[in-house]
């Protein structure tokens, strides 16, 4: 394990972390970083913790080109960070996995160019989540991209793609593209799958989202939820099975 704790300028790069197998808690990390500043995590090997690579309050960090397996909860976890670029990374799901990449508080952020796979899960994975939710980075997510990744569901055919969630009241999700992106699931497309999901939870605001074009084979292509107001475009179907579920109410979410 690797952990660095009100540092700046790190790189942490090219080793090998292996666990103990079928690990869900995440109590145990590969590398965990917080508090830092310039921060470089990349072409590492990663396998069997609870949390493969976790950050926190981190300013400028750059997750790149690592390979993680088997990791008990989070493949990925950026909590409060500003100024992110997670890309080309592989996330394997092992079964014990509940979600691949997930960014609490994001801003000014880049998910590109992963492969996450959740093949192996059981129901109600999580591909690719952001998430704006109370805690001490903070509340709000925004200015975020989320493009030219592939993310495959389990076999089952059931979860989230990518998840977009105002998780508590006070919350602000906004200003966010989501396109290029392939969503798929290993087997059957389930009723409950879904490629893009926005989820307005309990957040004060949620709005400004530019969703497509993407390729999606799963039940629902996108599925807003209540609550979703103005500045809302989806651009393109991209595929006969993408079907698109619209409970919002701005006017332009079409």
């Amino acid at each position: 394990t690797v952990r660095c704790d009100m540092y700046n300028n790190i790189v942490i790069s090219d080793n090998v972390m292996i666990g103990t197998a079928n690990t869900t808690t995440t109590v145990s990390a590969g590398v965990l970083v917080t508090q830092a500043f310039n921060v470089t995590i990349n072409n590492n090997s990663i396998k069997w913790y609870g949390e493969g690579i976790g950050t926190g309050a981190v300013l400028n960090l750059t997750i790149t080109g690592n390979s993680l397996y088997g990791n008990g909860t989070y493949s990925i976890e950026s909590n409060g960070d500003t100024g992110v670029t997670i890309s080309g990374n592989s996330a394997v799901s092992d079964g014990y996995s509940a979600f691949g990449i997930t960014a609490e508080n994001m801003i000014n952020g880049t998910i590109s160019g992963n492969t996450v796979d959740g093949t192996a899960s059981a129901v109600g994975y999580n591909g690719i989540t952001v998430i704006g939710v109370s805690n001490s980075t903070g509340n709000s997510t925004f200015k975020n991209t989320i493009t030219s990744n592939s993310v495959v569901l389990p076999s089952s055919g059931t979860g989230r793609a990518v998840l977009i969630q105002c998780n508590v009241g006070a919350t602000q999700c906004t200003n966010f593209v989501v396109s290029s992106n392939i969503l798929t699931s290993a087997s059957a497309i389930g009723a409950g799958s879904y490629g893009v999901f926005l989820n307005h939870g309990a957040g004060t605001t949620m709005n400004d989202f530019q969703i497509g074009p993407n390729y999606s084979r799963l039940g629902t292509g996108v599925f807003i939820d209540t609550g979703i107001t103005g500045n809302c475009y989806i651009v393109g179907r991209n595929a006969s099975t993408v079907t698109i579920t619209n409970n919002g109410s701005a006017s332009s979410c079409n």
